[in-house]
């Protein structure tokens, strides 16, 4: 079991705790390697949207017919993600208050109730409690705070400190731990309407006013993708289809 970080935008975290959410999709680079017949695909038994079984090191193999009506087989390095994985969540965050004594944190989300008190781990290799803070109190000054006591302890949601990219979440701070349940690999418009709500995209069907399922699925994702056309929805990029639960509560 490896656990991964993943971004989440703070809507989508609050549907995930919500429990709207219980599928992602990522986008991926697929590599043609070589060209198998339809007899080799006929004894291979595999096809596209569903990934192999055995050496879980040899990677995902599938394949998919081209115009031309030949078969050709794409694969991916590594299997990213595994059934059983662990994917802790990163999402749009910012320092709420923090208590120098003990060294911790309250941490603000940009959907949803705040976390208190969040100890910063001993380890090398990430944030340490002592650089945090300077950095809180660097931005405090610039703007004009008195960084004395009284102001690093705002109440939830009054914090003047800046919203942080979640790129930069450590891990200590997130408040998603979600379980892989299923993988599959797939075109980014096979998605289904069963699919759609596991992403959690809802609407009512009576409200002509917002999009239908797929159109707004595709308008987010777009979004998303604003600056990269070929990971777009008309481009029908190959995706990783990550079903997850929840499996832990933040404290």
């Amino acid at each position: 079991m490896r656990a991964h970080p993943i971004i989440f935008s703070g809507p989508m975290a609050s549907a995930i705790f919500g429990g709207a959410k219980m599928q992602t999709r990522r986008h991926i680079k697929w590599s043609p390697l070589e060209h198998a017949s339809g007899h080799n695909l006929m004894h291979s038994g595999v096809s596209v949207g569903h990934h192999c079984t055995g050496d879980p090191t040899s990677g995902w193999v599938l394949y998919s017919r081209r115009g031309d009506g030949a078969w050709e087989q794409l694969t991916w390095p590594s299997k990213k993600f595994q059934i059983n994985d662990h994917l802790w969540g990163k999402e749009p965050w910012r320092i709420g208050a923090w208590n120098e004594e003990e060294g911790a944190f309250a941490i603000d989300y940009f959907e949803g109730p705040r976390r208190e008190w969040l100890k910063v781990p001993d380890d090398p290799g990430g944030w340490k409690f002592a650089d945090l803070a300077s950095q809180c109190l660097d931005e405090l000054r610039n703007k004009g705070i008195n960084p004395k006591y009284g102001y690093r302890n705002w109440r939830p949601g009054e914090s003047p400190l800046r919203w942080r990219n979640p790129r930069f979440m450590p891990r200590w701070a997130s408040r998603l731990l979600l379980e892989v349940t299923d993988v599959r690999v797939e075109r980014l418009q096979d998605i289904d309407e069963d699919d759609l709500k596991a992403e959690g995209i809802h609407f009512d069907e009576y409200d002509f006013f917002n999009p239908p399922h797929r159109e707004a699925f595709a308008r987010l994702w777009d979004s998303l993708y604003a600056k990269r056309p070929e990971c777009q929805w008309a481009a029908n990029p190959w995706v990783w289809r990550i079903s997850f639960k929840r499996i832990k509560e933040a404290k």
